[in-house]
């Protein structure tokens, strides 16, 4: 196993917790996992080109008020997801992709607010694998 590079330890999140990428939502998705450093979201992909606005990134819980708007962020990757009995053909329609953002300078507010949402809407910690291990085997 590789030696962990991240500066910052990966919580997982808990349901209902969605990140909008971009200033326009072109990507919308599920919170997998979130670190005061960056996140990581799947989304469904419906078209084969990637949004061109990745400089900030909206996360929201939907069962309740929390909203945290904005956050500067860079891409770090955009990978297909594929589990061994998946269908070629809807693959190509409609693929399931992980999203990891690092976050850019934050303000004293959007930390606060980020370190709220990593306190009361994760579920311990995430575990890392090698690129290309199966967790589920």
């Amino acid at each position: 196993m590789r030696p962990e590079r991240r500066k910052y330890t990966r919580f997982l999140a808990e349901k209902n917790v969605y990140v909008a990428l971009g200033i326009n939502f072109a990507k919308v998705g599920k919170l997998k996992d979130i670190s005061i450093g960056g996140l990581a979201f799947e989304y469904v992909d419906y078209t084969e080109n990637f949004v061109q606005d990745s400089s900030s990134v909206t996360i929201f819980h939907s069962l309740n008020e929390f909203h945290l708007p904005n956050l500067a962020c860079r891409l770090i990757c955009n990978l297909a997801i594929f589990a061994e009995n998946d269908d070629p053909q809807f693959i190509r329609q409609y693929a399931l992709r992980r999203c990891a953002i690092q976050f850019g300078d934050l303000t004293a507010k959007q930390r606060k607010q980020l370190e709220f949402l990593i306190n009361h809407y994760t579920c311990g910690t995430a575990l890392l694998y090698p690129v290309g291990a199966n967790p589920a085997k």
